[in-house]
């Protein structure tokens, strides 16, 4: 090695230049030289060289590797007793920090990580400052300990990043963060504040099992998918929830959403206990069965429905949109008005009824009248609606919840019995409601009313044959036309039965198969029991999740069905990043991992009561892909853990503009023995 003048460095913010010989005829040092190949030979030797100085040296406060850019290096079980910094360093190479140990402060400021950074089990007992880092590849602090503040603003993770059994004891940072793919927060434990304001995550992120025991800022964040966010208190103000599905999410508690953006997101059959959402826009928010408790309904004063973009992508609500549009939820003139008044998603059902011209507006005004019915003797509110269906009459209901349903369906029969009754001695059950009797006197009145128009209404128009002497007594038999339709009602108004509905539709499939299952089942009997009990936990809770029509297990794969393509995406990524999670529990643990297949097209939609089947080519398509998935990766020595996907997949979801994705092409190659054709493959990313 070949020294000469010191090196051209200058630190970053300092005036000050490096002081270190230059590396051959180069301009700078061999630490800061950024050509590794040339200098990997000899950067080894003079960086542990360097390092012993640093040690042995009383008068260095701290190893200074300000600005050094390192080849493949490794620091694994490296204890550094002083504070070290790299700020301004660019690791071009994997960087390993194994089981390293920092006893004074970690300084990693303005980074640049361009691929794997591994930080698995370190331990940082003062500040760790990670800010302004860009980490090109994968990121594993799994399993490290923050004894003091975690600083991680401002970065951006391009690569996933996994921060699985993390110990933050101090402040947590993750504050203007970028995450492009996926983040693993699972097993990680919170015990100090904690912030991620002005982070954007683009995927998913995991909070499996998560303990926060302080306040969750999230502030003006944006999220595309969360998961398993065990947590109360946390703070969504002014953020941007984007397609969030929040998985595995079913109680949120102290949440503040106030002025926040929630776009194409589900809050369908969660529970939202002193949640706060003045000011959030609702856009397409499916809300299906939510239940939010009094405070939510209190705390919230007004929420908005529409919105625009700019140019730059900034949000702004349309303030004509406001709901309501003077005053609060719950004051005044909209006392009885809340929230989820506003976005309840009723509970519909309805039936056609095939009436002659002539006394069709009779029997749709009879029906109407079921409102004022239903409102004075249960208490129960309905809406109705008819519109006409071809030769036929739909009459459309709609309730606000499933137990107000099965009591509208039993009370509506017997409604449109009332038709035969006697008007003079008509009798009304009044069984629930606040109903006062001025309130119940009237409705009797106009009962018989409308009972007598429509009954004259029948004989005017000669659909009833009673004679001169209105023997109301044989009302019923003479009336035999309005008895079919009453007895038509009182069928669709039973319990459905089990039928057999088949169609084609288009349908998303997965195919998910483990890798040397059969082999390593043959060799440890055990691992059958570990994997059976795997599958049930992963089918149930696959099955109930949107878009998933059909999950089904046959012993070392998994096999799911669906009308939406992203949902079986995050479907097979859960796959493989549960089995991880389950290997780390077993040592050498026999089976890598999952393969797994996408595919789409026109498949036989059978559903037999609740039980729902598919069939057809693309199914068996897919399946197929999986023997030359195996022979590939086999031949190109490549990891287990991937997804790929047909090219029918592919294209379809790039004509549904999804962006969440993309797609490797991978060679041609035959889906087995006996097809002549050659498929296209992709890797889906």
């Amino acid at each position: 090695m070949e020294l000469s003048e010191t090196c051209k460095y200058k630190f970053t913010g300092e005036q000050t230049k490096c002081s270190q010989p230059n590396y051959q005829n180069e301009k700078f040092c061999i630490f800061h030289f950024d050509n590794v190949e040339q200098k990997k030979q000899d950067f080894t030797i003079a960086f542990e060289n360097y390092i012993m100085r640093c040690e042995e040296n009383v008068f260095m406060e701290r190893y200074d590797f300000r600005g050094f850019v390192f080849p493949e290096i490794s620091f694994k079980g490296k204890e550094f007793y002083k504070i070290v910094d790299f700020s301004s360093s660019k690791f071009v190479e994997n960087t390993f920090f194994e089981k390293s140990q920092f006893n004074e402060a970690a300084v990693f400021r303005d980074c640049v990580f361009s691929r794997f950074a591994w930080f698995h089990l370190c331990k940082f007992y003062g500040n760790a400052v990670f800010n302004g880092c860009k980490f090109s590849g994968n990121v594993d602090f799994g399993e490290s300990i923050f004894s003091y503040y975690a600083h991680f603003f401002d970065i951006e993770f391009l690569g996933n990043s996994t921060f699985y059994k993390c110990a933050f004891k101090g402040i947590a940072n993750f504050s203007q963060s970028k995450f492009i793919n996926d983040v693993d927060f699972s097993q990680a434990t919170f015990w100090g504040y904690s912030s991620f304001n002005n982070a954007c995550f683009l995927n998913r992120v995991d909070f499996f099992q998560a303990n926060f025991n302080e306040e969750i800022k999230m502030n003006e964040s944006h999220f595309t998918f969360m998961k398993n966010l065990k947590a109360s208190g946390i703070n969504f103000e002014n953020s941007v929830l984007e397609s969030a599905h929040l998985w595995k999410i079913d109680k949120l508690e102290d949440y503040s959403f106030k002025n926040s953006f929630l776009l194409s997101i589900s809050f369908a059959n969660k529970r939202f206990i002193n949640c706060n959402f003045t000011g959030a826009l609702f856009d397409a928010v499916h809300t299906r069965g939510w239940q939010p408790d009094d405070k939510t309904l209190k705390n919230t004063k007004y929420i908005y429905t529409n919105y625009s973009k700019d140019e730059d992508g900034n949000l702004t609500v349309d303030p004509e949109s406001r709901v309501p549009a003077d005053g609060n939820f719950g004051e005044g003139e909209h006392k009885d008005f809340t929230i989820a008044h506003y976005l309840r998603e009723p509970i519909k059902w309805s039936f056609a009824l095939k009436l002659p011209l002539e006394i069709r507006t009779g029997i749709t005004n009879y029906i109407q009248f079921f409102k004022d019915f239903v409102r004075i003797t249960l208490g129960v509110e309905v809406e109705i609606r008819s519109k006409k269906e071809g030769g036929r009459i739909r009459v459309e209901f709609e309730a606000e919840n499933e137990d107000d349903k099965k009591v509208l369906k039993g009370s509506f029969v017997e409604f449109m019995r009332k038709v035969f009754e006697d008007t003079e001695n008509l009798n009304l059950e009044i069984r629930g409601g606040t109903a006062k009797v001025e309130e119940i006197e009237k409705l009797q009145f106009k009962m018989e009313n409308n009972i007598k128009n429509l009954q004259m209404e029948l004989k005017l128009e000669k659909y009833l044959n009673l004679s001169l002497k209105e023997d109301k007594s044989d009302f019923k038999e003479q009336n035999k036309l309005l008895a079919r339709v009453i007895e038509s009602i009182e069928q669709k108004s039973l319990p459905e039965k089990t039928t057999s509905e088949k169609c084609d539709v288009n349908t998303f499939a997965l195919f998910a198969d483990l890798a040397g299952f059969s082999k390593a089942t043959a060799e440890d009997e055990s691992i059958h029991k570990i994997i059976q009990d795997f599958f049930l936990k992963e089918r149930d809770e696959i099955e109930p999740k949107d878009g998933v029509e059909e999950v089904k297990s046959n012993g070392d794969d998994i096999i799911a069905f669906g009308l939406d393509g992203m949902s079986l995406v995050w479907v097979a990524e859960d796959l493989i990043n549960d089995f991880q999670k389950l290997k780390r529990d077993f040592q050498d643990f026999p089976i890598k991992g999952f393969r797994v297949v996408l595919g789409y097209g026109t498949c036989t939609r059978q559903k037999v009561g609740d039980k729902i089947s598919f069939s057809g080519n693309p199914i068996i398509d897919t399946a197929r892909v999986d023997q030359p998935m195996k022979r590939y990766i086999q031949e190109n020595n490549e990891d287990l853990n991937q997804i790929w996907c047909t090219e029918d997949f592919k294209d379809e979801m790039t004509r549904r503009g999804e962006k969440r994705i993309s797609f490797e092409e991978l060679p041609e190659m035959d889906l087995a023995k006996g097809y002549e054709k050659k498929f296209k493959l992709f890797r889906v990313k």
